[in-house]
């Protein structure tokens, strides 16, 4: 018996957005706090997408957890 699964869960999307600029922290010394930095910016532009995937999602949901366009027949 498998414990803790959870079997019905809402479906997963993914948001695709431009990469982060990087370069100015390419260009630094390749040491942990450089790789701090460019972790640092790389979450927060991830935290960036999330806003906008929430802010399109009060747009467009009409209060379900999940745009009807987003739910996979699959």
């Amino acid at each position: 018996d498998v414990t803790g699964v959870q079997t019905c869960a809402l479906p997963i999307w993914v948001r695709f957005g431009s990469p982060p600029d990087l370069t100015d922290l390419l260009e630094m010394e390749p040491k942990g706090s450089t790789y701090k930095l460019i972790s640092e910016r790389v979450m927060e532009h991830v935290a960036r997408l999330g806003e906008e995937d929430r802010r399109e999602f009060a747009a467009d949901t009409g209060g379900r957890a999940v745009p009807e366009e987003r739910v996979s027949s699959a």
